[in-house]
This record gives C-alpha cells, structure tokens and sequence, in this order.
C-alpha cells in the first residue's frame, strides 16, 4: 500500500510534492515521471498543510502543535525560516507571484508571510481557507460566517455559504468554481459573484476536487458516494450549464490532486491520468507503508 496522504502541487511547475503521513515529503518531476529526492520536515498529518511555489524552489509545511510553519528549500532540504508562534496550521497556499505565504489557523485568521524571511505583513481575522487566482488579482475567502470575492485590496462580493466547508476550490480566467462538503458545486463570474451554474450531485455524494483545465477550457472534478461508498469518478463540467459527464472511473484512490494546469490528475498509487480522456499516462513509484522505526530509512 502507498504511503502517501497529503499532495501539493504547483498550477503549472512541473515539480509536485506527494507526503507521506508526516515529515518525509517526495518531490517528483512530471516531465520525467521520476522521484527527484526526499526532504524531512516537521510537516504533520491533517488539513491541507503542504505547499509547492510555482517554480519548485520551496516548499511550505504545516504542523498543528509545536512546530509552527517553516520554509524548506527544495534543492537541499535547508530550513529557511519557521514560525513557532503561529499554532494550530490547517492551510498554507502560495500566492500567484511566490512572494507570500498564506497560513490559515483553527482560529479562524489567515497570517500573509513573506515567503524570503517569514516575516507578516498582515492578518486576516475569520478566515479559515484562501485561493489566489493564477489569472487576475482576485482571491476567494472561505470565512467563518460566508464566503467573499475579492481583490488584493477590496471586496468584490459576498457568496453564500452552504454547507460547512469547502473540499476545493479553482479559477479559470473569469470564473471560479466551488465544491462543498455534502453539497452542490457553484461556478461564480469573478467580475461580479454572478451564479454562472450550480450541480446538485445526487444525495451522499459530493465532489472531493475541483480544477480549471485549461487544455479544454472547463472545470472538472472527482466525486465521491460517500455516504455509501463506491466509485471516484473523474468528471468534466459543461461550460455553460455546469452538468458533468463522466470521463473514468479514478480507481481505489485515499488521496489525489490535479496539476499540470489542470491537464493531470495524479493519485496515490502513482497513477497519472490524463484529465481529457482519463487515459493512464504514467506512473509514480512512491514508497510503500512502513514502520515507524523505518521511517528515516528513507531520507535523502
């Protein structure tokens, strides 16, 4: 069985990060289909507490309890910085340019770090979750009573929240779409906040992912039955009214996530499916499970 839980991946950088269930993360290079190296951290399990920059230099890990946030270089596992006083880290995210790091706590604030020496430049009270869009100076805030659109600098709407939280979020060039937790996924005009479409999936079921690929300029998604279990399907949204159609089913997949502009989708057991037709393009070797004792084993 795959030791992988947690993945991060960049929007377009060729390098990803798969984790094992703490400390030890694998950088991977898409191009190649290789395992270029392994860090240990302090990352802990929990969350969405790991992070790539666009170009793959650094990595950002979170932990809940004493460790704080820390700043990794990819090339030689060197901490660059860590803030032991930011506690209880449940979300840590790139901006668009790499020049922040954005911390979101189970206190409900959202600490802006600059990436070079982790030092503030500001916080966001109630605010639990935060995108950045690649395109256009916009972010999406998941807050503790709503949800918001904004710019860098002001509000642009308030969204509705309906369930409570949200399982991804993603941008295409005017758009974002939203996927929450036992409930329906709602495309928004990020001019605006103007409703585009919303699918209601069937009762039990939500979609886990959501991504823009901009290969066929749509978003797609992997739901999950799980109320009662059963298949993740990679399904693909239409533009216009937001009803999916079916590309493949994933597979027996824990953990997964979308990278390559949207154009991949990589899974635990390695697999690398090509978002278009949900053909097997590739496959990662990840470590298998270990013990404990073994686990420094496999540090490079």
């Amino acid at each position: 069985m795959s030791s992988i839980r947690q993945f991060a991946a960049s929007n377009t950088g060729n390098v990803f990060a798969a984790a094992e269930f703490e400390q030890l993360v694998h950088l991977c290079d898409l191009s190649s289909m290789q395992l270029l190296r392994t860090l240990k951290t302090t990352l802990d399990f929990g969350g969405n507490r790991l992070a790539i920059s666009e170009d793959g230099t650094v990595l950002a890990v979170g932990a809940y309890y004493t460790h704080g946030i820390a700043l990794y270089r990819t090339a030689d596992n060197i901490e660059v910085w860590r803030r032991k006083d930011i506690k209880e880290v449940q979300q840590v995210s790139f901006c668009g340019d790499g020049t922040r790091v954005f911390c979101c706590t189970e206190r409900k604030s959202c600490q802006v770090l600059n990436t070079a020496r982790g030092t503030a430049f500001t916080a966001l009270s109630q605010v639990k979750g935060i995108w950045e869009s690649p395109f256009q100076p916009v972010r999406f805030l998941e807050q503790t009573r709503g949800y918001a659109l904004t710019t860098l600098e002001s509000p642009i709407a308030r969204i509705e929240r309906i369930s409570f939280a949200v399982l991804g979020a993603s941008f295409s060039e005017s758009s974002i779409c939203i996927s929450e937790a036992g409930g329906p996924v709602r495309c928004f005009d990020t001019a605006d906040g103007r409703e585009i479409w919303r699918f209601e999936p069937a009762k039990g079921t939500h979609f886990l992912h959501v991504a823009f690929c901009r290969e066929s300029a749509s978003f797609v998604g992997v739901s999950w039955p799980y109320e009662r279990g059963g298949k993740l399907l990679l399904q693909q949204f239409d533009r216009n009214s937001g009803v999916p159609k079916v590309i493949t089913h994933v597979g027996p997949a824990i953990e997964m996530e979308f990278c390559l502009n949207g154009s991949r989708l990589i899974s635990n057991d390695g697999s690398t499916l090509d978002v278009m037709n949900g053909r097997i393009v590739g496959k990662l070797q990840f470590p298998e499970v270990t013990s404990p004792q073994n686990r420094s084993d496999h540090c490079a």
